[in-house]
């Protein structure tokens, strides 16, 4: 008998179960949330693009934008919850 295989089953049942549940769904919003203010930051303004001679990375406009999507994130997903319960109890 061999001690690795009840090893090897666990990782495969927590991988499973995290790519099923709400851990996955967190991990796709926050790349989607990281990607978009790279993109958005570095189209602001001409210092930040990467050819040019000033280049500067835009770290202070890309903490904002990952802030601010996420407070309107929370309040959408707030009002959806909100509107949802109350049009289900409607019905």
């Amino acid at each position: 008998m061999s001690t690795i295989q009840p090893i090897k089953n666990t990782v495969k049942k927590v991988w499973y179960t995290f790519i099923n549940g709400s851990g996955w769904r967190w991990v796709q919003k926050a790349i989607i949330l990281i990607f978009f203010s790279l993109v958005a930051n570095h189209l602001a303004a001409s210092d930040n693009f990467l050819d040019s001679e000033t280049y500067r990375f835009p770290i202070e406009g890309f903490l904002s934008t990952i802030v601010l999507s996420i407070l309107i994130g929370i309040i959408a997903e707030l009002n959806f919850k909100f509107y949802e319960k109350n049009i289900s109890l409607k019905r």
